[in-house]
């Protein structure tokens, strides 16, 4: 199974419109979300393609928390969760990276955001991703992620600005 990996979205439904055609073009069954929607309007736009939906809160998010929690089920970082036979660890923060290190690392994948820089590496079993930012508006690059449960393996995905 895919699954499509998004953060630092702020508010960019350009850009989120197009991750979501990227979506479900690539038939994800599922999207995680790292964090800084901004506002539920993401999730508006994110919902016209009908699949699982997770997401953590990033610190841009609280001033529309309240909305956000009665809508959509958001949660606190760090999240782990098993999805589709796999561990997974959700965070906006690089800090909470290091708990991982630090004797909680069960988590087959690991999906976080905040530094808007795509990155995907290996640590040990674990596959990290960091699908950098969606908005494109801190480096003037708009990226999305796309993860094979199955094989394990992430690619990163450049949208058109």
């Amino acid at each position: 199974m895919l699954v499509g990996v998004l953060s630092d979205t702020h508010d960019n439904l350009d850009q989120v419109e197009k991750a979501r055609r990227v979506f479900e073009k690539r038939d994800v069954g599922a999207i995680f979300h790292c964090g800084d929607f901004i506002t539920p309007i993401v999730f508006d736009v994110l919902q016209k393609f009908p699949v699982s939906f997770f997401g953590v809160f990033g610190n841009n998010d609280y001033k529309e928390a309240l909305g956000v929690r009665s809508r959509f089920q958001i949660k606190e970082e760090p999240h782990r969760m098993e999805f589709a036979g796999r561990k997974i660890f959700l965070c906006h923060h690089r800090r909470y990276l290091e708990k991982l290190s630090e004797g909680n690392g069960d988590a087959e994948l690991v999906l976080y955001g905040e530094t808007h820089e795509p990155e995907v590496r290996r640590c040990g079993k674990q596959l990290i991703v960091n699908p950098g930012e969606t908005c494109g508006w801190v480096t003037g690059t708009s990226t999305i992620a796309v993860v094979d449960l199955q094989k394990l393996d992430a690619e990163i995905l450049r949208l058109d600005i």
